[in-house]
């Protein structure tokens, strides 16, 4: 008994649970490695406004505050948030300098006491349309100064020399505004199309329409974009980015970035400093007073709701596939023709799917308004949507 009782006691101690506490993983800083600026230069007239954005390396660094200083308060200075202002005739160099690390980036800044400008700086046309441009000068006081109008493109888009712009053909041309005494120029790019909206299966009486299209490409096909950690399949990431490079066409955020992080729309933007609202949509009118307001919407919906494309196949409205998932849209338009609201939208679910002249299925799409609240209504229940602005 006595040597049974040893071996149980032996037996009993090696199987004793040994624990240990565990290790503290060490957290590693990310630090701010570089800084720089959307514009490295300026030309204002006293009382213009123009906003910097200050662009952070790498996106995920702990610490992505920043200050802004100007050389020159009294020619420009510059608010917390990077926003300009022209004072008085001068230059200036306008600095951002990130808080950790204290990198640095400027921007030269010239201001003239007298400058002009034209009402628009872009304008989309279809043939027929005419529209006058008006010069503002720069201060009002020198009003009386004469100009005389050019179209770099008569045969696109003619001026008259009251500033009239009546477009031609379709093309692109440049209306250019010059003071007669000392050559100051304004221009504004017009852009010319065919009359899309009967080929384009809206209808045959177009009664209004408003775009907020942007001349630059900003576009994102979803099925042109890398695979991250967020499902390929969830195109939120893609809407993030093509509303940065509407707002910016100098945008360096990128759809790997937004899947990488994991970042909501406005989480994202706020990264690059674009203005962004998290506002809730109760109906069409709202979004139409939005986009009145030169803003674009990304709106989350739920693709069950939006009607198929069930005519011709080159037609540019309703839902061109047959996937009812979720789906993220950019709104930046809308028609009415024959008295229905179209909202035109960028749908990067297009994967490649081409019309026969070229385009993506997904640009420049129109969606009827009732399909797209009721989708939205599907989706989120609270109409939520990111409205963006410039």
């Amino acid at each position: 008994m006595t040597v049974i009782a040893i071996v149980l006691t032996v037996a009993l101690f090696g199987c004793q649970k040994v624990t240990t506490e565990p290790k503290e993983i060490p957290v590693i800083p990310i630090y701010v490695l570089d800084v720089t600026l959307d514009k490295t230069s300026l030309i204002l007239t006293v009382s213009d406004t123009e906003s910097l954005m200050a662009i952070i390396q790498p996106l995920n660094a702990d610490n992505k505050a920043v200050t802004w200083s100007s050389s020159a308060p009294g020619v420009a200075s510059v608010d917390g948030f990077g926003k300009v202002t022209a004072v008085g005739q001068g230059t200036a160099t306008i600095t951002v300098t990130t808080v950790d690390i204290g990198k640095t980036a400027t921007c030269n800044v010239t201001v003239d006491a007298f400058g002009i400008a034209l009402n628009k700086k872009s304008l989309i046309f279809a043939e027929g349309d005419t529209e006058p441009l008006t010069v503002i000068f720069k201060p009002a006081t020198e009003e009386n100064r004469a100009v005389t109008w050019s179209s770099s493109e008569p045969d696109v888009a003619f001026v008259d020399g009251s500033g009239r712009v009546t477009a031609i053909s379709a093309g692109t041309a440049t209306i250019t505004a010059t003071t007669d005494d000392d050559d100051r120029m304004a221009t504004c790019l017009v852009t010319v199309t065919t009359t899309h909206h009967r080929v384009w299966g809206l209808g045959q009486n177009l009664t209004y329409e408003h775009s907020n299209n942007v001349l630059h490409d900003w576009y994102i096909d979803q099925g042109a974009t890398e695979i991250g950690p967020i499902p390929f399949i969830d195109n939120a990431p893609s809407c993030s980015v093509m509303a940065g490079k509407w707002a910016n066409a100098h945008f360096p955020g990128t759809v790997q970035d937004a899947r990488r992080y994991g970042l909501y729309a406005p989480e994202f933007l706020n990264i690059y400093n674009i203005a962004n609202e998290w506002k809730i949509m109760n109906g069409p009118d709202d979004i139409m007073k939005e986009l009145e307001d030169g803003k674009i919407a990304f709106l989350p919906l739920n693709m069950n709701y939006v009607r198929n494309n069930e005519g011709n196949p080159e037609w540019r409205i309703d839902k061109f596939y047959p996937d009812n998932r979720g789906n993220n849209i950019i709104v930046k338009g809308y028609k009415i023709v024959d008295d229905i609201i179209w909202f035109e939208v960028y749908d990067p679910a297009s994967y490649g799917e081409k019309n026969s002249d070229g385009s993506l299925k997904g640009r420049d799409r129109y969606f009827r308004s009732e399909d797209v609240m009721l989708a939205l209504d599907k989706w989120s229940f609270t109409r939520h949507v990111t409205v963006v602005s410039k």
